[in-house]
């Protein structure tokens, strides 16, 4: 897979054996912040095994830890073709909520409930589609943008979706809008029996201080952030060294860096830029290829 160029990585790409959804064992760990508050928390999500609900095989998640107050929780998945499903319990029905088929352009709506009490529709549009790949898989990524017709409930999804994890900044779920409780702020991690990835902006699963996401321009200077294919990108840094990481957390390229140099992406996703000096400073920047 080239992903920088003009430097060349090739892969072992595992193409056998993939699920449009996560397999028993999978779980999923994301960092809660209290509104208003410095309080923290992680949120843990488990696929425990398979239940039979109006008659279709279904996927059974679990909260082993977090707190639910502002958002619904989804145990019951399931896949139609390439289509993911939830079973809603307001309408007693399996509905839509995401097309992991969708091309640019691609469009749905979803229609929901929160504990039975508020109903709301998301319409979902795919603004762009790529690959990502994680421990030697191909996965499916998507940018999507969702709206609330009702601005009751909203899905914090919007953003990038990858197959298996879902979106980075938030599960499978919405929030009820007028809720200041606990909020997602960021998927930790990923794993199941095939693959693991860790979020490159923070330094291990269980909650703890990230990287900063806007470092310090002395230290640190990305520009532009957001570029479009072999585009030029110039990284400044002061006497560092320089890493760019992909969405999976691999180094891609690692060198010493004086001053500045210029590189320039062939492959459009989410990259890192991260920079530590001698002094042991350490700052991060995310580039937007588009």
């Amino acid at each position: 897979m080239r992903a920088l160029l003009p430097f060349l990585i090739t892969l072992p790409i595992a193409l056998a054996g993939q699920t449009t959804f996560a397999p028993i064992g999978a779980k999923w760990t994301y960092k809660q912040g209290q509104a208003f508050s410095p309080d923290t928390n992680v949120a843990m999500i488990e696929v425990i095994g398979d239940t039979l609900v109006a008659g279709r095989s279904c996927r059974k998640l679990v909260l082993s830890t977090g707190w639910f107050t502002c958002h619904e929780f989804l145990p019951i998945l399931t896949m139609s073709g390439d289509s993911l499903l939830y079973w809603n319990d307001g309408t007693g029905e399996f509905h839509m909520l995401f097309n992991w088929a969708g091309d640019i352009g691609s469009s749905w709506s979803t229609p929901i409930t929160q504990s039975t009490t508020f109903a709301d529709t998301l319409d979902w549009t795919v603004t762009d589609t790529a690959h990502v790949v994680i421990d030697g898989y191909w996965l499916k990524s998507y940018e999507v943008q969702v709206m609330s017709r009702g601005w009751t409930l909203f899905s914090p999804s919007t953003g990038t979706i990858i197959e298996r994890l879902g979106g980075l900044g938030a599960p499978f779920t919405w929030v009820f809008g007028a809720c200041d409780a606990e909020t997602f702020i960021e998927l930790r991690c990923y794993e199941d029996p095939e693959i693991t990835w860790l979020n490159p902006l923070v330094p291990q699963c269980v909650l703890s201080t990230g990287i900063p996401e806007t470092p310090l321009s002395v230290v640190l200077d990305v520009r532009p952030t957001f570029v479009e294919p072999n585009r030029s990108v110039r990284i400044a840094a002061r006497d560092a060294q320089v890493a760019v990481l992909d969405l999976s957390g691999r180094v891609i390229l690692e060198r010493a860096v004086y001053g500045s140099m210029e590189i320039m992406f062939d492959t459009r996703g989410m990259y890192f830029v991260r920079s530590t000096t001698a002094d042991g400073q350490v700052a991060q920047q995310r580039i937007v290829v588009r």
